[in-house]
C-alpha cells in the first residue's frame, strides 16, 4: 500500500493523496463513493481531481458514449517504489 506521506511529499495535498491511493486500489468509481470512501464530501472530489489531472497523476478520457473518466497514470507510483527502495 503507498503511504499518504510520501505522496505529500512529492506535492499532493492530503485529499489528493486519498484519493489517488483510493482510485489506485479500486480503480473508477462515482464522486459519491471516492467522497465516501476517503472521508471527504463531494465539492471537496470535484475540486481535487482536475489538480490530478493537472499533476499527471490521472488523465481524463472520453469514451465512446461521451463520458468522461479517469484512466490511471503510473507515475506517483513509480516515485513511490523508487523512494521505498
Amino acid at each position: 500500500m503507498i503511504d499518504a506521506k510520501i505522496l505529500q511529499n512529492i506535492g499532493l495535498s492530503k485529499i489528493e493523496s486519498k484519493i489517488y491511493i483510493f482510485l489506485l486500489e479500486n480503480w473508477v468509481h462515482h464522486i459519491s463513493d471516492i467522497a465516501k470512501y476517503t472521508d471527504s464530501n463531494r465539492v471537496q472530489v470535484y475540486g481535487a481531481l482536475p489538480r490530478l489531472i493537472e499533476k499527471n497523476s490521472f488523465e481524463k478520457v472520453i469514451n465512446e458514449k461521451g463520458k468522461s473518466f479517469l484512466q490511471k497514470i503510473l507515475k506517483i507510483s513509480r516515485i513511490f517504489f523508487m523512494n521505498k527502495n
